[in-house]
């Protein structure tokens, strides 16, 4: 499975997607809150990741592909029911 998703200006980590909301043409993606303290030598800031991401097949149609591959992919990982 890919870890990390990347888009045409954007690099998802996989794992902090808590959910995608699927609509007709577009795709709201949810993504963990979690709010980082970068310290460094030349500055102190926060990097917060986003809340929420739309995607849209008609604004972002290359987008909306691969997510739409991703989520396919997902639905193989599934055990098989007996």
């Amino acid at each position: 499975m890919v870890r990390f998703i990347r888009l045409t200006n954007l690099i998802l980590n996989s794992s902090h997607i808590s959910k995608i909301v699927m609509k007709p043409n577009a795709y709201l993606i949810h993504m963990t809150n979690r709010k980082v303290d970068e310290h460094n030598i030349f500055n102190d800031r926060k990097v917060s990741s986003y809340e929420e991401i739309e995607i849209c097949s008609c604004k972002q149609p290359l987008d909306y592909k691969i997510m739409t591959e991703w989520i396919k992919q997902l639905h193989f990982l599934k055990p098989k029911k007996k």
